[in-house]
């Protein structure tokens, strides 16, 4: 069939989530979450493919083994965009306030923003380009901020905000918490 989901009824953390036929072909994809996906993937790609292979002979029998063609893992409790979590924030959660970023005091702006403003503004050359600022959510996802302030540098007049990933929800929590979302 097409588009199976198939959860095995265990009393071991030593199982996993199969979807199967993915958009009516034979790819087969299986999660292994919590703490043993977690011991699991820190043993490395070898161990998980022989997870897998082991868990769907346990399920369909010896035959199911030799189908498999091709096999690829992903690591995400190593990623350092995601530490393990796969959830992603609804869209349309956080609108975010690009310009109240650029002028924070917690992040990287206000350094910037103030070194610059000591700086002597030219009165001739090209417009006022923007500066270009990491802002990193702790323990989280980088927002890549453009600031444009007014020719005196003391205020932003227009910002644009790029997160290097869809935000999770912890991200929106945070970003929310600290005012960084505009209200809808």
């Amino acid at each position: 069939a097409r588009d199976d989901a198939l959860v095995e009824q265990s009393n071991s953390t030593r199982t996993a989530l199969l979807s199967a036929n993915i958009a009516g072909s034979p790819l087969c994809l299986i999660d292994v979450g919590g703490s043993f996906g977690r011991d699991l993937s820190s043993q490395g790609e070898k161990a998980m493919v022989a997870f897998a292979l082991e868990w769907l002979t346990k399920l369909f029998g010896s035959d199911i083994a030799a189908s498999v063609q091709k096999s690829s893992v992903t690591r995400w409790n190593a990623s350092p965009l995601t530490l393990g979590a796969m959830s992603v924030a609804a869209p349309g959660s956080c609108r975010i306030d690009a310009i109240k970023m650029c002028q924070t005091e917690d992040g990287t702006a206000a350094p910037q923003a103030e070194q610059k403003a000591t700086m002597p503004m030219a009165t001739y050359g090209p417009p006022n380009l923007p500066d270009s600022i990491d802002f990193q959510i702790p323990a989280g996802q980088n927002i890549k901020l453009m600031c444009y302030y007014d020719p005196p540098h003391t205020s932003v007049y227009r910002a644009d905000a790029t997160p290097d990933a869809p935000l999770t929800d912890n991200s929106v929590a945070y970003m929310k918490q600290h005012g960084f979302c505009v209200n809808k």
